[in-house]
Parts: C-alpha cells; structure tokens; sequence
C-alpha cells in the first residue's frame, strides 16, 4: 500500500537504526516503498539532456510533465537502478504506470534517439 502521507522536510523524517559498529542498518517501515538510504538526490554520473518528446496531437501539457519526470535525479536514479519496483507483475493489457515511465526514462536518458514517443502514456489517458 502507498504511504499515509509523506514527510514535509528531510528533519521529519525517522532516522535509521544503527549497528553495534556505528554504520546505518537499512531498515524498511511497512510505509515505505523502499529504505530512504537508497533515495539518490543528485545524478550519479553526469548525463546530457534527454531526447525530446514527440507531440501526439494535445499532449504537449502531458509531455512538459514527463520531461520534468525524466529529468528529475531521484526519480530517474531509481528507474534507471534496475530495481523491481513493481509490486506485482502488470497482467497482458493492464496499467503498468512505473514500466512505462521507467521505459520512457530510459529512452530518453540512455537511448540514441532525439526524439522519443510517448505513446504509452498518452494511450494510458484515453483509457
């Protein structure tokens, strides 16, 4: 399940128990999504641009959004670690938001293309 409600700032947020040796033990609350331990804040390697988004036809407020995604170091480190994120595997022909992004993601960061589509998610809005 997703959390309650999420911490407003970094203080609020619990901190880790500690091993008998003094480093960090990763724990997980049943709140959470994964250990904020491994919550990378800043890009881990440097990374040019990502690729452009193609116009659909009316998803240019769609696209913005994504591009904010994309380019959004915390978010686009988890996609791109190569962690299963998903919960439970996406059934033929459902939803599956975080594969979708994640490929979307990784198009855009890692791929050779200027350009990507975004039909996915653009299909995922006229369900």
């Amino acid at each position: 399940s997703l959390p309650r409600s999420l911490p407003r700032s970094p203080r609020s947020l619990p901190q880790s128990p500690r091993s008998p040796g003094g480093s960090r033990v990763k724990t997980r609350s049943q709140d959470e999504l994964f250990p904020r331990e491994e919550l990378r804040m800043q890009w881990t390697k440097l990374r040019r641009a990502g690729s452009g988004l193609a116009n659909l036809g009316n998803t240019c407020f769609m696209n913005s959004v994504l591009q904010c995604l994309v380019h959004t170091p915390a978010l686009a480190e988890l996609l791109l670690s190569g962690r299963n994120l998903a919960h439970k595997p996406a059934a033929h022909g459902e939803l599956d938001p975080i594969g979708m992004t994640k490929r979307l993601v990784e198009d855009s960061l890692e791929g050779k293309k200027s350009v990507v589509s975004p039909v996915q998610h653009a299909k995922s809005l006229k369900r």
